[in-house]
């Protein structure tokens, strides 16, 4: 009798350290922060981001002190980054403007399930607390976020570009 309470109470002990476990798991809603020296307002991002059917993978990561980071294809698969940049004020603005509007950082709970593709696996950074959840499903918001970070990351194309001749009149 005493071996099957003590296996009954230690059972009920690992179920509830379980239960602690998945509870610190979740993650609370963020204050938006308001860090004036900071290009993205004190606000730091990390996205990855997975078209699985096509196989297009994005990963981002943004730092409350502006420094951007990117990769995409085989390199984001693998959560690695391949490439390294600098968002300016405005770009800063305009991305923490994008998170802002979706709500993540104060909602309840911004994970959500629409579907199985895309899959975004987000965490946001403020004032030393961290916030991850994942939205899956074709989502707006997300497609918001993600088009402000690409419009940053897109720099990485400049040198090339600065290569290429200049336009000039054609021959017939």
């Amino acid at each position: 009798m005493r071996s099957l309470r003590a296996a009954v109470m230690g059972a009920a002990g690992v179920v509830c350290a379980a239960c602690a476990l998945l509870a610190g798991c979740q993650s609370a809603p963020l204050a938006p922060p308001d860090v004036a020296n900071s290009p993205t307002g004190g606000l730091g991002l990390l996205l990855w981001y997975a078209k699985v059917p096509t196989n297009q993978y994005q990963y981002f990561k943004l730092s409350d002190d502006g420094k951007i980071e990117f990769s995409g294809g085989m390199t984001a698969l693998n959560r690695k980054f391949d490439w390294t940049g600098k968002v300016t004020p405005e770009q800063g603005k305009a991305i923490r403007d994008a998170v802002d509007q979706t709500g993540w950082l104060s909602a309840e709970n911004p994970a959500r399930d629409a579907g199985e593709t895309p899959l975004a696996e987000i965490e946001l950074f403020a004032d030393g607390k961290t916030r991850r959840f994942k939205i899956s499903g074709p989502d707006p918001e997300v497609q918001k976020v993600v088009d402000a970070l690409q419009m940053v990351t897109n720099q990485r194309f400049q040198q090339f570009m600065q290569r290429l001749p200049e336009a000039g009149q054609q021959r017939k």
